[in-house]
């Protein structure tokens, strides 16, 4: 007698494709769970980014990321523990700005304080220079006289002068000039030293130390002087010209 084969479609051949089905369903269930989890995941990490970067830029637009709806709810504990040091980041920014603003502003004030007072300086310079020059050339002038070219030399320092000296020498020179050219005496004069005393733009004391050497041909007599001397100069048009000689002890 033959055995009897269960057909392949039987019972158990049923279970084993239930069986299968189940196990595809929970597996597509895991798949959803995880997918949803992994966008969960996605939305906090943007959200986290965009916390990060709102408190780097404050400034930064609230658009910049796109909201969710988890977006609305009640940031937890954690998130409102940041805002402190946002507000001290902002805080700090703020006083290093004014710091920055503060120290800018203080070294081109110095810059320009200093490049003012430089100018300055220079021009006090030239300004003593130039009066000082004046003065040692008028005393040596002054003191300096030829016997052969007097009346030259008279009208030469009435030329360069003015003011109270000018109306001396007026009065004086001549008659001078022709002791001189009769006395034969020549006189040359150096300047050993000149200091500025004071100054402005138009006119300035300089204390003049000069010295006069007199040579008498008929002897040969040479007689030397020592002369300090207050001058006062005083700017004619575009010259200086002395204007006042004090002859100090």
């Amino acid at each position: 007698m033959a055995s009897r084969r269960r057909p392949a479609g039987g019972r158990n051949a049923n279970g084993a494709a239930f069986d299968h089905d189940e196990e595809v369903a929970k597996a597509e269930r895991e798949l959803a769970r995880a997918e949803v989890r992994v966008e969960a995941a996605r939305a906090r990490v943007a959200r986290v980014r965009w916390r990060a970067w709102s408190l780097e830029s404050p400034h930064a637009d609230d658009d910049a990321f796109p909201r969710s709806s988890d977006d609305d709810e009640p940031l937890p504990e954690a998130s409102v523990r940041l805002q402190p040091p946002r507000l001290r980041l902002l805080g700090r920014r703020a006083a290093a700005l004014a710091a920055a603003f503060v120290v800018i502003g203080a070294s081109l004030g110095a810059s320009m304080f200093m490049e003012l007072e430089h100018r300055a300086l220079l021009r006090t310079q030239h300004r003593h220079a130039e009066f000082e020059a004046a003065a040692r050339e008028g005393v040596i002038r002054l003191l300096s006289i030829d016997a052969n070219h007097a009346e030259e030399d008279i009208q030469r320092n009435i030329d360069n002068s003015t003011g109270e000296l000018r109306q001396q020498l007026r009065v004086t020179g001549w008659p001078l000039a022709q002791q001189v050219a009769q006395s034969k005496i020549s006189t040359k004069a150096i300047v050993d030293a000149v200091a500025v005393e004071s100054t402005n733009d138009d006119s300035g004391i300089i204390l003049v130390l000069a010295r006069s050497d007199s040579f008498n041909p008929d002897d040969g007599e040479r007689v030397t002087k020592t002369w300090r001397i207050s001058v006062k100069v005083t700017r004619v048009g575009d010259q200086l010209k002395m204007a006042k000689v004090d002859f100090l002890q």
